[in-house]
């Protein structure tokens, strides 16, 4: 099992950007030991295969274009929903269409820079 862990400024906050997105619960939220207002480790537990740590940045780092979190949905209803969740505070890279490949995808930066490739 690979599970992401990402790191965000303002963690706290963002977790319910995320909960709101994707579903799910928010679980072990713990505050860093040096900055009580801020997240050491949180995971936001999406179904029984999909789980993401999330916690604040240590210091600023530009996000990399190397990494994108590619999810594999299993309905229209489903990559819609988190598409137009994504996309209102970040930038399309990708519109959602059909692809070459046959299947309906787009590739989305959100408000913190992560690049989510939606694939269904």
């Amino acid at each position: 099992m690979i599970i992401p862990n990402l790191f965000i400024d303002k963690c706290k906050e963002n977790l319910e950007y995320y909960k709101k997105i994707f579903g799910g619960e928010l679980n072990n939220i713990v505050p860093r030991f040096d900055a009580v207002e801020k997240v050491m480790h949180a995971e936001l537990h999406i179904n029984e295969n999909c789980i993401l740590y999330f916690g604040d940045k240590l210091e600023l780092v530009e996000p990399t274009p190397n990494i994108h979190i590619f999810l594999k949905l299993d309905t229209e209803e489903e990559i819609r929903k988190i598409y137009d969740g994504l996309r209102i505070d970040g930038y399309v890279e990708v519109e959602l269409d059909k692809s070459f490949w046959g299947t309906l995808h787009a590739v989305v930066i959100d408000k913190n820079g992560i690049i989510w490739d939606l694939d269904m």
